[in-house]
């Protein structure tokens, strides 16, 4: 499953939420989502949400229905606290299982996009308009169309540093992501021309992050931020391939 999936899931188990714990209504300004196995078309899920006590962040707990496994967690947190009026689901402390590994753990800071274009393999592409299939009612961009211009640009920076899909394809190889991390800056709205500057951040010789930053076409105007923490593996065994040195710290 892609990591689609997952953000559309944790976005439902939220608004599920908030309707049974009566909370005020909780809007994410930052959403952690970190992957803990694969998973298969057609397996049976459970999604477990909360909200920590100390740090008044909403807690999402992904599981395999028939094994108990962990799938996927999130953490999403908003401008304020949220505040349950009925208890549920409230804990002192975010599962651990949630908890960023490889991205910060606050929300990401909008970069310089001078200092990032003098980087190696960094990008600025245009993905044209917001659409009207893209937003709510009110013109809003769903939550859900949040992942799709991260995905975009990483399809094209993954081509620049040779493992598009042919290449990808005829050499057996898969990419996976491990964490995924998203950060609202300002409103986005429908027909907002959007362009991405992308670029690459080395973690190990087997790790990277992929780094996006969503601006408005027009002024310049940073709308969103994503990070995500990803890997090459063989189709074949599912294990992690050692990147190309001019990937590696």
């Amino acid at each position: 499953m892609s990591a689609q999936h997952y953000w559309d899931r944790f976005s439902k188990a939220n608004r599920t939420y908030q309707r049974i714990s009566k909370c005020q209504p909780f809007s994410w300004r930052d959403r952690h989502l970190r992957l803990h196995r694969e998973m298969a078309a057609g397996q049976h899920t459970l999604v477990r949400t909360g909200a920590s006590r100390d740090t008044g962040q909403v807690f999402h707990v992904l599981t395999d229905a028939d094994t108990g496994a962990i799938c996927a967690a999130a953490i999403d947190t908003g401008d304020g606290s949220i505040e349950p009026t009925t208890g549920r689901g409230l804990t002192e402390k975010l599962p651990d299982v949630a908890l960023p590994r490889s991205l910060p753990g606050g929300p990401l800071d909008p970069a310089d996009p001078n200092e990032v274009l003098g980087r190696p393999h960094a990008m600025l592409v245009q993905l044209g308009s917001i659409g009207r299939h893209d937003c709510d009612h009110n013109g809003v961009l769903k939550e859900s169309g949040y992942v799709l211009p991260c995905n975009l640009a990483a399809n094209i920076l993954w081509e620049k540093v040779g493992y598009g899909f042919r290449a990808r394809r005829e050499k057996q190889l898969g990419r996976a992501a491990l964490e995924v991390k998203i950060t609202r800056h300002a409103t986005v709205r429908r027909g907002t021309a959007i362009s991405v500057l992308s670029w690459i951040v080395p973690l190990s010789d087997k790790t990277l992050i992929l780094r996006h930053q969503i601006l408005d076409g027009a002024d310049g105007t940073v709308l969103f931020s994503g990070a995500v923490t990803a890997l090459i593996m063989g189709l074949a065994d599912r294990k992690p391939r050692i990147l190309p040195p001019a990937l590696q710290p």
